[in-house]
C-alpha cells in the first residue's frame, strides 16, 4: 500500500464523475492509492406500505448494482496506473467511516459537490460541510462546474500562522507535478501593526528556507472587501485551485459563512482544497 491514500466517495452521478477526474490526477501527483466509497441508504425504497423483506430486497439490488459500477471504476484506475480498492457502507455513515478507518497513510478526500438547495448549500452540500468540519485531514471539494485542465495556478489564502511545513510539502508535491505557480496570500481581518508584517515576513522566510520550490510568491491582503478581492484574484490570475486552512469555527465561518458563500457561489468552477490546522 502506498504511503498516501485518497478517499473518493461516489454516488455514480455526473457530479461524482467530474470529481473522479480530480481524484485520478491527485493520485498521480501525490503517488496515492485510491479507496472508492459508495454509500447505500438502507432506507432506500422503503415506506410505510412496504414490508421489511421488500426493503431488504431493494437494498440488495442496490448493492449488486454498486459492486458492478465500483469494479468498473477500479478497472479505469488500473488502466491509468493507479492502485485502488472499493468499499460499500450502509447508512449515512461516511463521515464516521472516514474518521475511524485506521490507516498509516497520509490521507485526503476528493469529492464532488453541486449547486442545489439554498444559497448557503450551493457551494458546499451539508454532507461535504460535515466532513470538512469533522475529519482532520485535507478535503478537496470539486464543484460540478469545474473543468479539469491541469492546475496552473494555486491560490493559498490563509493566515500565515496556520501554514505548516507538512501542508506546504503537500502543496509543492501537487505544484511540482502540475508545474503550478503557488500564490500564498496572508489574510488579515484588519490593517494590523508593523509587528504583524514583521512576523509575516519571518514566517515567509522560514517557509522559503525549508522548500526549494521556486514558483512561489507571497502577498498580504486586508479584510476590507476580502471576498471581492479573492474573487478578483481567482479571475485575474486564472486560479485553478483555491486552498484554505480551517483554524477554528470563527475562522472557518469567516471564509465559508453566508456572506462569502453568496459571493463565491459565482466561482464554483474553482475546486477548493481545505486543510485542517494541526
Amino acid at each position: 500500500m502506498a504511503q498516501n491514500l485518497i478517499y473518493y466517495p461516489t454516488d455514480f452521478s455526473k457530479c461524482a464523475e467530474n470529481a473522479f477526474k480530480y481524484a485520478l490526477q491527485m493520485a498521480k501527483a501525490t503517488k496515492s492509492d485510491i479507496e472508492i466509497i459508495h454509500e447505500i441508504d438502507v432506507r432506500a425504497g422503503s415506506s410505510a406500505s412496504m414490508i421489511s423483506k421488500d426493503a431488504m430486497g431493494m437494498v440488495s439490488m442496490l448493492e449488486d448494482d454498486a459492486k458492478v459500477k465500483l469494479e468498473q471504476l477500479v478497472e479505469r484506475l488500473k488502466d491509468e496506473g493507479v492502485e485502488s480498492t472499493s468499499k460499500i457502507i450502509f447508512g449515512d455513515k461516511l463521515s464516521y467511516y472516514l474518521k475511524n478507518n485506521p490507516s498509516m497513510a497520509n490521507k485526503m478526500v476528493v469529492m464532488g459537490t453541486k449547486g442545489t438547495g439554498s444559497v448557503e448549500n450551493r457551494l458546499f452540500g451539508s454532507k461535504t460541510h460535515k466532513i470538512i468540519r469533522e475529519i482532520d485531514f485535507p478535503v478537496l471539494v470539486v464543484p460540478i462546474e469545474a473543468q479539469f485542465d491541469g492546475i496552473s495556478d494555486i491560490l493559498f489564502a490563509a493566515d500565515y500562522s496556520t501554514m505548516n511545513a507538512g501542508q506546504f510539502k503537500q502543496l509543492t508535491d501537487i505544484g511540482t507535478y502540475f508545474h503550478s505557480n503557488i500564490h500564498a496570500v496572508h489574510v488579515m481581518e484588519s490593517e494590523e501593526k508593523e509587528e504583524i508584517s514583521a512576523l509575516a515576513e519571518e514566517i515567509e522566510n522560514g517557509i522559503r528556507k525549508n522548500t526549494d520550490y521556486t514558483q512561489l510568491d507571497f502577498q498580504m491582503l486586508y479584510a476590507t472587501n476580502i471576498e471581492e478581492r479573492l474573487q478578483t484574484m481567482i479571475h485575474e490570475d486564472n486560479i485553478s485551485l483555491l486552498v484554505m486552512v480551517t483554524k477554528k469555527r470563527s475562522f472557518f465561518e469567516r471564509f465559508f459563512g453566508t456572506s462569502l458563500t453568496k459571493q463565491m457561489v459565482y466561482h464554483t468552477h474553482v475546486p477548493m482544497l481545505v486543510f485542517q490546522k494541526k
